[in-house]
């Protein structure tokens, strides 16, 4: 698997797995004592294992290139090689949702790994829209925002708004592909499968949805004093109340805003929004992309105004900005 500039993110290496004929073994105490100092595994286990009076029992897969030479000076004749595959992953962690990462039989699990596991098993190579370095960049400034702002989670996306193309996508808590003890809780790719009530980021889409349809134009003035179903804004209004649409985006009005969704109505804004995909999975090549949860209650005036701001509908990061 290569970046857009042909840097490596995953690729496959030969490897060795050590396996034992536990049933020809005699010094099973002697020789765990060895091993344990060379795998790093515990005696015990190695132990129970040359015990087992198997013919073929594995005692580390994909060992490295020093393991395996100190077991061949070991001199043990029932102490043999297998010949595997082994997947590594350069870039670790910074792209760890996107690539994926594949099992010991080198089953695709998650990401690129898993979408293309038949033409990745068939020696294809696989070229991505992303890009490397900027990914490592972008990773950096999302760990350093979170730590400042003592979050638990954060995402970034970058999107060539030309043609659709992701160039980075970071979602952190993250984890490294090439150690296989991933917790389930950093496996979650929060850009594609988490939903979240994106709040004020609506504003601009309803505005587009009032000019769209032609329920608004860029003369009209809203008076912002009223409130609308009990909606409230986050601060006073200025100039006595009396906004322009541009206004109430760029001063983020919860009560202008609702008020456009009004004028908008409930169908209009179903089917602008279904128009910008917001009831349907992204289209791209991760299959652990979520639906969007959208509004699954009743869509009446008190969700019509409150969709209109962002609030009582769900969608994924990524649905957003491709909708921007």
């Amino acid at each position: 698997i290569y970046d857009r500039n042909g840097l490596i993110l995953a690729s496959t290496i030969n490897s060795k797995s050590l396996y034992a004929e536990a049933n020809l073994i005699n010094n099973a105490d002697i020789l765990s004592n060895k091993l344990e100092k060379i795998l790093n595994i515990n005696k015990s286990i190695i132990e129970r294992k040359l015990s087992s009076k198997k013919n073929f029992v594995y005692l580390k897969r994909n060992i490295t290139p020093l393991e395996h030479q100190k077991i061949i000076d070991l001199g043990e004749i029932h102490l043999k090689f297998v010949n595997e595959k082994r997947r590594i992953y350069p870039y670790e962690n910074s792209i760890s949702h996107l690539v994926g990462f594949v099992n010991i039989d080198q089953t695709g699990q998650t990401g690129i790994e898993r979408f293309y596991e038949n033409s990745l098993l068939s020696s294809n190579d696989i070229y991505l829209s992303i890009d490397a370095n900027l990914q490592q960049t972008v990773r950096s400034n999302l760990i350093e925002t979170i730590n400042h702002y003592r979050a638990e989670s954060g995402l970034a996306i970058v999107l060539d708004i030309s043609n659709g193309e992701v160039l980075s996508s970071v979602s952190y808590p993250d984890f490294n592909p090439n150690n296989k003890n991933i917790s389930e809780k950093n496996l979650i790719n929060r850009v594609i499968q988490s939903n979240y009530e994106m709040g004020s980021t609506f504003k601009p889409l309803t505005a587009a949805n009032g000019f769209d349809y032609n329920k608004i134009n860029s003369e009209m003035i809203f008076d912002i004093k009223k409130s609308v179903k009990g909606v409230r804004d986050h601060q006073k209004y200025k100039e006595n109340g009396l906004y322009s649409v541009e206004k109430i985006v760029v001063e983020s009005s919860n009560i202008g805003m609702a008020q456009i969704a009004l004028k908008i109505g409930k169908d209009s804004q179903k089917e602008f929004l279904k128009k910008l995909g917001f009831f349907e999975k992204v289209d791209i090549e991760l299959l652990e992309a979520e639906k969007p949860l959208a509004n699954p209650n009743n869509w009446g005036l008190h969700e019509t105004t409150r969709i209109g701001f962002g609030h009582s509908f769900s969608i994924t990061p990524l649905h957003l900005v491709k909708a921007y």
